[in-house]
């Protein structure tokens, strides 16, 4: 196992409640989608749902949304939900919500091992760390 799968210690998809996060995050940042990443955490930016095999997703809500219809499910401080295929991976928890500062401090903690791993993406890093601020 790298560095990379073990950043949020053990891995237990069948009790953890933050599970479908982790997961997410670690298979995105496995298949070296910084760029979307990017598009992702930049409010506003017409790329607001980001997902892959298997079976997960990452969807940002912006921070003024117009038509706020859309969200009506959403609890009113979130603004990511990620959301894991049941048929795909089994998880308790296959979908959450995450308020913008619990969010960006699982992205933190993964990109920190990330670029250690792959230092020939520290420029794409330091963008999305300028995000994260």
């Amino acid at each position: 196992m790298t560095k990379l799968q073990d950043v949020y210690g053990v891995f237990d998809p069948q009790h953890d409640a933050a599970a479908a996060i982790k997961f997410a995050v670690i298979v995105m940042l496995m298949d070296r989608r910084l760029r979307d990443l990017s598009q992702l955490l930049t409010d506003g930016h017409e790329v607001a749902t980001i997902g892959g095999e298997p079976g997960w997703e990452i969807e940002r809500r912006d921070e003024n949304v117009a038509d706020a219809s859309y969200y009506a499910d959403w609890p009113r401080d979130a603004r990511f939900r990620v959301r894991i295929d049941p048929e795909e991976y089994s998880l308790a928890y296959p979908e959450m919500f995450l308020d913008k500062p619990s969010f960006y401090n699982y992205i933190k903690k993964a990109l920190n091992v990330y670029v250690a791993e792959n230092s020939s993406e520290a420029e794409e890093f330091k963008k999305i760390s300028s995000l994260l601020l």
